[in-house]
């Protein structure tokens, strides 16, 4: 059935003059939109950032990346991220030292010296991993979300601006909030051998 509908399909554009399928010239058409949709837009960012860069070349903050006027800390982010890990290191602590505590009762001297050294890693993990994530937790349930929104962008090395600290009504009783903001310059080395790079 489908071999009929396409010959009387062929049939249609014969009798109607025009030709089936995408033709050269059709196909050059649909190229020339898909170069001006895409390269439009391009030419015009780069010959913008090619006048910044000419216009400011001591001053890459200007031109090498596109500032949001609001900062919003990642605070959340990193809570949820380390969630799986403090979960994770919890649980394995948890049942390595339920093994060594059973294995201790019996009194096997390997059983006890493991269970010393799961007490110290329990410690270790507590205190490098536990406590600084339960801070950031505290911190996010008291504070929310922070964000701060910028007057303008770029700011200029050593001049002041006024900034607006948006936060929970905790912060409410604070008269001035001190931001400061550094420039930071990183350096990605390429080429050249590992140990050069290093």
């Amino acid at each position: 059935m489908s071999a009929a509908l396409k010959s009387y399909e062929e049939v249609v554009a014969m009798e109607s003059g025009r030709p089936s399928g995408l033709t050269p010239e059709s196909l050059a058409f649909i190229l020339l939109g898909v170069v001006v949709v895409v390269g439009v837009p391009l030419v015009s960012y780069w010959l913008r950032r090619s006048a910044l860069i000419a216009k400011h070349p001591h001053e890459p903050w200007i031109w090498d990346h596109s500032w949001r006027l609001e900062l919003v800390d990642e605070l959340l982010s990193t809570v949820l991220s380390q969630l799986p890990g403090v979960v994770f290191g919890a649980f394995m602590l948890g049942f390595f030292s339920l093994l060594a505590f059973v294995g201790s009762v019996n009194k096997d001297p390997v059983a006890i010296a493991f269970l010393v050294f799961l007490v110290l890693g329990d410690g270790a993990f507590i205190w490098g991993v536990v406590i600084p994530w339960a801070r950031q937790v505290l911190s996010l349930l008291r504070f929310g979300r922070m964000r701060l929104c910028l007057s303008g962008i770029p700011l200029a090395p050593g001049s002041g601006s006024e900034v607006l600290l948006v936060a929970r009504s905790s912060l409410a009783s604070l008269q001035h909030v001190r931001v400061t903001l550094r420039r930071v310059r990183e350096r990605y080395p390429s080429g050249g051998r590992r140990a050069e790079r290093a």
